[in-house]
Order: structure tokens, then C-alpha cells, then sequence
């Protein structure tokens, strides 16, 4: 009975915690949902919806992430959007987070460019 109360206590004391992914896996996600996209590999923009599906959008020069989610299909007025660069490093080489980071609010119009390559993590609730 002990046991049983110590891991009822556990699970109502111990926060849960989401953590956003990294580059490789939301590239890695997108280009699995995406194989037979056409566009050039070096001119590709991963777009990732919640881990549901994924496309490629093509980059062109200038493109604002506004563009980018008006291109991928996405069927919401606003989103949280969250965006990772390939060689994206802090100083010990890890990849730190996002370049572009909407956790305070949802996106509907943004200025932000984004560049070939980049992985755009496009969710519908909030992330901690």
C-alpha cells in the first residue's frame, strides 16, 4: 500500500514537461512525410505540423515565414512557430533552439526570413 501511495503522490507532484525537438529529427519527420517532393535538395524548406504531417516548401529568396505558412497548407488563422537552422550551434557546438521562437503568442503575420533548409515546427497549442 505503501508503494502504491508513494507513486500516486509521484505522479500528482511531478510536473510534466515538453520539450520542442531539434533540427535533424523535424527535418528527418518532414522528409520522410515528403519523399517524393521535386524540389531541389539544397532549395528546401521543412515545415512540420505538430508531428502529423509535414511538407517541403521551395525557398526563394526573401521569403517571409509568413509566405512559408501560407504555401504549406496549413488550415488555421494562427499558430505557435517555432524555426531551426541546420548550423544553428552555441559555442560547445550543441543547437541551442530555435532561431525564430513564438512561444509567447500565435503567429498570424511575421517579417521574419527564412532561409533554404530551415525546419519550421508549426503547432496548435503551446510548448513549455
Amino acid at each position: 500500500m505503501q508503494h502504491i501511495l508513494a507513486f500516486l503522490c509521484l505522479l500528482v507532484c511531478v510536473k510534466a514537461h515538453a520539450t520542442l525537438p531539434v533540427y535533424p529529427d523535424i527535418r528527418a519527420f518532414v522528409e520522410g512525410q515528403a519523399a517524393g517532393n521535386p524540389t531541389p535538395a539544397t532549395n528546401r524548406i521543412f515545415v512540420a505540423f505538430e508531428r502529423r504531417a509535414g511538407v517541403v516548401v521551395p525557398h526563394r529568396d526573401g521569403i517571409k515565414l509568413e509566405d512559408v505558412i501560407k504555401q504549406s497548407g496549413l488550415k488555421t488563422d494562427e499558430v505557435f512557430v517555432f524555426v531551426f537552422r541546420e548550423k544553428w550551434t552555441d559555442k560547445a557546438g550543441a543547437q541551442p533552439g530555435p532561431v525564430y521562437d513564438s512561444r509567447g503568442a500565435k503567429v498570424k503575420v511575421s517579417e521574419f526570413v527564412v532561409r533554404p533548409l530551415d525546419a519550421i515546427l508549426l503547432l496548435d497549442t503551446p510548448i513549455n
